[in-house]
């Protein structure tokens, strides 16, 4: 970042993301949660949405589908609907 902040305590971006350490898990995996986690927040949304936007919900949705696939993850048919998971 060009303040200077970058990786410090004063990251205004540390506030705004909950990222776990790198040595917890792999990158794969971090992105797979990450797109995964968000996915139920589009998902939830869609139906609270004017219909006018409920296009970009969806589209942001497929997106972080495309994105787990591409990090070798199996993307969730409903996600924030784990009673209906594929077993």
């Amino acid at each position: 970042m060009l303040a200077g902040t970058d990786g410090t305590e004063q990251d205004p971006r540390r506030v705004a993301y909950a990222v776990p350490a790198r040595d917890e898990q792999d990158d794969a995996a971090l992105v797979q949660g990450l797109e995964a986690d968000l996915a139920v927040g589009y998902a939830s949304l869609v139906g609270t949405s004017a219909p006018g936007s409920r296009s970009v919900l969806v589209e942001l949705l497929v997106d972080g589908a495309l994105q787990v696939e591409a990090w070798g993850g199996t993307p969730s048919a409903f996600p924030g609907l784990p009673e209906q998971a594929e077993d």
